[in-house]
This record gives C-alpha cells, structure tokens and sequence, in this order.
C-alpha cells in the first residue's frame, strides 16, 4: 500500500470513501489482472486501512463485494 499513500487507485462509486487498486496480478492464467484490493481509510483504529481483497470473477461478482463494502463502513 505504499506506506500509507496506495499510488494508481480510483474510487469506488457507490461505496463512499473506498478506493480500488485493479487488475493486480493473481499468478493463475485465467484471471491474471482481475485481482482487486479495495481499501478504505480507518481513522478510529491502529490501522491505517480497512482493507478487501478479490479475484473480479464478473461484473454482478463485483456489484455484490461493492454492496458489501457499502455496510462494512
């Protein structure tokens, strides 16, 4: 995460204050840059992100995770 200053990352519409870092390699041939990291400041805690990660199976995979990241907070 760059040391607190993750670089090449776009926000995430619809979950408010997250942020995704896509097509990270996954080392399997089938899903090589579907990787995605979604992150989100965390103020509150000894953590300096809320961190999720996936393998973007297709889009309605990825509208589910964004459903979940809207209630994680």
């Amino acid at each position: 995460m760059n040391i607190g200053h993750p670089t090449a990352n776009k926000p995430v519409r619809g979950a408010k204050n997250w942020k995704e870092l896509a097509k990270v390699k996954t080392g399997e041939a089938s899903t090589s840059t579907l990787g995605r990291v979604y992150f989100k400041r965390n103020d509150r805690e000894a953590y300096l992100y809320k961190v999720f990660i996936q393998v973007k199976q297709d889009d309605a995979h990825q509208n589910q995770t964004i459903e979940l990241l809207r209630h994680w907070g």
